[in-house]
């Protein structure tokens, strides 16, 4: 039978045996040292529902030890109840202080440490239960607020068919580059967005200049370059993915600080623009413009090689050359 787990943070083999009697029939009970680097590997290897830990610990031991299980925010939230001898007023205020759910007496009364070290798992059990319900409340409302805004950015770029489809395959391009550079799954899905999204500031941009055939007039690239500014104020205060604009405002900077707007350089440039602004390279480079033909796979190449260290971040232009490198060699076989 499946049973809650509780660790029990003990110094005496006998208040612990008188523990495991009253508790052990109802949930799995795992003793530690009072040592933080044990308790912490305890509670890595058990994964408790709650911690029950006596004050009576060789010097500042409980204090210790609870500080640091409610100040780590991997444990803060097990519920942690402690163990009292004295009832000294000073030592329960400070245990709340610190952040224990509760409390029980020595001498035990069995039947109310059974009662409160059950409310407090339940509540640990229902709190787990409502993250877990808005944390899939807040993913549905993300998922629908972002496929809102790309709905509109698709529709924007598909005015000009020379762009069409121009983000998506961004977005895929940057997937690829980030996950060569080893990123995790989490911040791959995140960027995805922010490539999907990097032009959708173009929004805000008059279709004469977006559809100009001609070069651009100084006045009307002035403007023109207003986009990523427009982009990041459209997507700066959509709280169902912090850092979202960093993709809009970004991705016209360059390594050597000579991009537009801010003039950023190097590392001050965030790693997802960085990332876009070579994939939104390559891919204006490999497909017709409205104002020019497309260029062929290894003026593209020779271009993003050539762009490493100035207009790119080497370790980025890199990996993108190394992705186009296997690709080719793919297709010879």
């Amino acid at each position: 039978m499946w049973k809650r787990k509780i660790l029990v943070i003990e110094s005496s083999a006998a208040d612990y045996a008188e523990i495991e009697e009253i508790l052990g029939e109802t949930y799995e009970l795992r003793r530690a040292e009072p040592e933080t680097r044990e308790v912490f590997t305890r509670i890595r290897e058990q994964k408790p529902d709650l911690i029950l830990l006596d004050t009576r610990l060789p010097g500042e031991g409980f204090f210790q030890i609870t500080e640091a299980i409610t100040g780590n925010a991997d444990t803060a939230e097990i519920p942690v109840v402690f163990i009292d001898a004295e009832g000294k007023r000073g030592s329960l205020e400070r245990g709340f202080k610190l952040g224990c759910a509760d409390y029980v007496r020595k001498p035990f009364e069995p039947d109310i440490m059974r009662s409160k070290i059950s409310t407090q798992i339940e509540l640990y059990g229902y709190r787990h239960k409502m993250e877990e319900l808005l944390a899939a409340e807040r993913q549905k409302v993300m998922q629908v607020t972002l496929e809102a805004i790309a709905a509109i950015a698709k529709t924007e770029e598909a005015k000009d068919s020379y762009t069409n489809a121009h983000s998506e395959r961004v977005a895929d391009t940057s997937v690829k580059i980030a996950k060569k550079l080893g990123w995790s799954e989490e911040k791959v899905e995140k960027l995805r967005y922010q490539a999907l999204l990097h032009d959708i500031g173009k929004i805000g941009i008059p279709d004469r200049i977006l559809n100009k055939h001609k070069n651009l007039t100084e006045k009307e690239y002035g403007i023109m370059k207003q986009h990523v500014k427009i982009g990041a104020d459209i997507l700066k205060n959509l709280s169902t993915m912090e850092g979202l604009e960093e993709g809009a405002l970004y991705h016209h900077e360059r390594w050597d600080g000579k991009g537009y707007l801010s003039g950023k350089k190097r590392e001050e440039i965030p790693e997802a623009a960085r990332i876009i602004a070579v994939a939104d390279t390559y891919d204006a480079m490999s497909f017709e413009r409205i104002y020019r033909g497309s260029f062929d796979e290894s003026h593209v190449t020779e271009e993003i090689r050539c762009g490493r260290g100035t207009q790119f971040d080497p370790k980025v232009a890199d990996a993108l050359l190394s992705i186009l490198a296997e690709q080719s060699d793919a297709q010879k076989n």
